[in-house]
């Protein structure tokens, strides 16, 4: 399968780095090509951001899965956004699709937002699908968002321990869902 990773985040951001830090150890995954990384033809995809012409990057894939840090549920400030909102907000999400909900990861399928929402600092993957189905005139591929829990995102900040324990069990919930593919 036609696999498409897009990791995304800012590293001067504290945990917002979980993207860059994801991306690093997939490109080893891939390098040592075990399985499940073998398993597929996987583009992998980094930047501080999500950007319209990803649209592009989607296209080449038959599947997609997003990769990004975001505030606990219910402790959302605003104050130093990640990339995009919080996944728990989608109502198109399958509570048993995630076994390890509520312990800092979640898996989540995506669906084109109604409407696009971006500006030169923010596009989420939602508002990105949208923009997909809009300009190339076709349904988006199936998409997935791996959201990893962090706590600190200001300027300068170091990645916290608990955003480095939830990246452990990213890792083992993306072997698993590749696996599954």
């Amino acid at each position: 399968m036609k696999l498409g990773i897009f990791c995304f985040g800012n590293s001067a951001r504290g945990d917002d780095a979980a993207g860059e830090i994801v991306h690093q150890w997939l490109n080893t995954m891939l390098e040592l090509n075990d399985p499940p990384f073998n398993q597929h033809q996987i583009t992998l995809l980094y930047d501080f951001q999500l950007q319209p012409e990803h649209i592009y990057d989607l296209e080449q894939s038959e599947l997609n899965v997003f990769i990004d840090c975001q505030h606990p549920p219910n402790q959302h400030d605003h104050t130093d956004d990640p990339p995009h909102g919080n996944p728990q907000d989608n109502p198109h999400d399958n509570p048993h699709d995630n076994p390890q909900d509520n312990i800092g990861v979640r898996w989540q399928p995506l669906q084109p937002a109604g409407q696009t929402t971006y500006s030169t600092h923010n596009l989420n993957p939602e508002s990105l699908l949208y923009l997909y189905e809009k300009c190339l005139e076709k349904e988006a591929p199936p998409c997935f968002m791996l959201a990893i829990e962090g706590q600190q995102f200001e300027l300068g900040s170091q990645p916290s321990h608990l955003m480095r324990a939830n990246i452990e069990q990213a890792k083992q919930l993306l072997i698993t869902k590749l696996a599954q593919l």
